[in-house]
């Protein structure tokens, strides 16, 4: 006599309880990060996967960081600037994600003309050029530092910056 035994409805949450763990543990299993802050929407522990900080369970992408950053006068009560007010104010990137494109990173970085004059190509070409030697020289420097590391996951983030590195350069190249 077989008897087969079914789970009754009091048992949901246990059941939402089961995936989230079989999420979270797939997390680890394919070399996810478990970092130490949680999830504001479903309180799950966060994590960082190639670079990236998400929710396992509602994939919400978060970086934790930004939360510890002070919003600036501009961000705390956005202003409308008058049409035709010549920019000449610098614009530095204070928190630069790795998914906007190097190229984009360049432009940020650089003075905005207050006129009509142009940034000759040359310019251009060779702030690119100089990014790259950076990020190769930064690189190179933190391979180094992994040939006596021993901890697995400090090689895995190791091995995620280089990851980025190379692709930040890879798109530069494409651009340029």
């Amino acid at each position: 006599m077989v008897y087969i035994l079914r789970k009754t409805g009091s048992n949901s949450m246990s059941d939402m309880d089961d995936d989230k763990i079989q999420m979270i543990s797939r997390m680890l299993e394919i070399g996810g990060t478990m970092l130490a802050q949680h999830c504001d929407s479903c309180g799950a522990p966060m994590f960082r996967y190639k670079g990236d900080v998400f929710c396992p369970v509602c994939k919400e992408v978060d970086d934790p960081r930004t939360r510890l950053q002070p919003k600036t006068s501009a961000e705390a009560s956005p202003s409308i600037k008058a049409i035709g007010t010549p920019v000449t104010e610098h614009i530095v990137p204070h928190n630069v994600s790795h998914s906007v494109d190097a190229q984009e990173h360049i432009k940020e970085a650089t003075p905005v003309p207050a006129g009509p004059k142009k940034t000759p190509a040359h310019q251009e070409g060779s702030a690119a050029k100089e990014l790259e030697d950076l990020l190769m020289q930064k690189m190179v420097s933190l391979a180094r530092s992994m040939q006596d590391e021993a901890d697995i996951r400090k090689m895995s983030d190791a091995l995620d910056i280089l990851e980025r590195g190379i692709s930040l350069i890879e798109k530069m190249k494409r651009t340029l």
